[in-house]
């Protein structure tokens, strides 16, 4: 498998079960950026920022979308790029490689 990002590249060797890994670098936030992996099959995502990411959990009653937020002033030089996801509420005593 090969993985680009950018400038960035790096390869792996997939095992019997067909799981692979690679690591990039560490850049300065940025993007949007184009990833792409090739190998047997590949696949292009466009528009990959790279960043802080900030996951919040808690009780239901804790529950507030960052859509809700309207005020959201950037604290150093760059301005704010801003998503947010919403995953399904889920239990499990193992951790979880899948986000639904």
């Amino acid at each position: 498998m090969k993985v680009s990002l950018g400038t960035a590249t790096a390869a792996a060797m997939a095992d019997a079960r067909g799981k692979w890994q690679v690591t990039l670098a560490a850049r300065e936030a940025g993007g949007p950026f184009t990833l792409h992996v090739a190998g047997s099959s590949g696949a292009t995502i466009q528009d990959v920022l790279v960043g802080e990411v900030w996951i919040c959990s808690g009780q239901s009653n804790m529950e507030w979308p960052v859509a809700a937020c309207v005020d959201l002033r950037p604290s150093g030089p760059r301005p704010i790029s801003r998503r947010s996801a919403t995953s399904r509420s889920s239990m499990s005593r193992r951790p979880n490689r899948k986000i639904r």
